[in-house]
């Protein structure tokens, strides 16, 4: 699952619920085992969807890698 927390022209979160038409969200893995698997797929230009069950409720389009291929756990006791 990738989560998305959209953002406004300068970066900042936008309030929890507020979802706009169009525009730019910061996008998570939520488990840290699957970075491998979406690093392995994802690219500059892969275009994709935001779904809620079997619904298509967004088409979104990657802009930019940040942190990917990063492992939250490495150093973690």
């Amino acid at each position: 699952m990738i989560w998305p927390e959209f953002i406004d022209s300068a970066g900042a979160m936008l309030p929890e619920g507020e979802i706009p038409m169009s525009g730019f969200a910061d996008m998570f893995v939520i488990n840290a085992d699957r970075r491998e698997y979406h690093l392995s797929r994802m690219s500059i230009g892969t275009k994709g969807y935001f779904m809620e069950g079997p619904h298509i409720v967004a088409e979104c389009e990657t802009v930019a890698i940040i942190g990917l291929s990063i492992n939250p756990r490495r150093g973690a006791s």
